[in-house]
This record gives structure tokens, sequence and C-alpha cells, in this order.
């Protein structure tokens, strides 16, 4: 199954999928993807198992760098692909609009995303202070397209 575009009627399904896998301190609420949905520039992609959403990934284009916002996978379903699927339609959607990098921030504590985001070519751009709140670091990733 190939991603989508996801629809308003998604984001109940993205923010239960959140609240599953994120940390109170670290979700975002339906209200606030309602709010980010609504942005004209954001795109956000679904993926599926028949009717269940099972990953979502979401991003902002601004001058001619691309943001992943997030990319999410429900942990039944890691393992089969479903984020590298999703990857790949941001990555494509972002270089048929012509920018010229991708960026993300990533826990530096995470070391699975981080290694993932390196083998698909990102590198380490800056180190972000307290990103995600005190004492809470963040590389920020680059990929040049």
């Amino acid at each position: 199954m190939a991603p989508r575009s996801a629809v308003l009627d998604d984001l109940k399904a993205i923010a239960k999928l959140e609240e599953e896998v994120y940390t109170a301190d670290r979700r975002w609420s339906y209200d606030d993807y309602l709010e980010d949905f609504e942005s004209p520039d954001r795109l956000y992609l679904v993926y599926q198992e028949e009717e269940t959403l099972v990953g979502y990934a979401a991003g902002y284009t601004e001058d001619d760098v691309f943001y992943i916002t997030v990319i999410t996978t429900d942990p039944r379903f890691r393992g089969k692909g479903i984020a590298k699927v999703l990857y790949q339609e941001l990555h494509d959607r972002a270089k048929a609009q012509g920018v010229k990098f991708i960026k993300l921030e990533v826990d530096i504590v995470n070391e699975v995303a981080l290694n993932w985001y390196k083998r698909l070519g990102f590198t380490n751009e800056d180190y972000i202070l307290d990103y995600y709140g005190p004492k809470e670091h963040a590389f920020l990733m680059s990929l040049a397209l």
C-alpha cells in the first residue's frame, strides 16, 4: 500500500496514534494537529493497513527547505518499512517542489532515529539546546537534494 495525502477525517486517528506513541510532554493534541493541518503550506501523509491508520508523516516548505515535522509508525507495525515509504513520499514531493534541502530535528538520545536518518544521507547541521525542554536537546539534521 502507498501513502496518501491526509484528509481532515484522518486527524482523529493521527491524534490517537500520537497518544499511543509519545509521552504527554512530547505529543500533539487533536487541536494542535487541526490548527497545523489547516495551514496551506503543510503536507500530511497517512499510511493504512486495510482500514487502520498505522503511520503518518508531515512537513512544510519554507523558502528552499522542506522541514519534516514528524514521521510516526504504530509500534505494532514497525520493521515493515512504513516509515521509509512515508519518508520517501515526503522526499519525492519536496524534490518536485524544487527545494534544495530537507531538514528535521531529532532528540539527541534517540539513537534509532539518528542512525536511521544518517543511513538516509542526513548529517548533523546544528545542536539545539533545550529544544524539547530543559536539558532535552536536539540535532538539526539536513540533507541536500
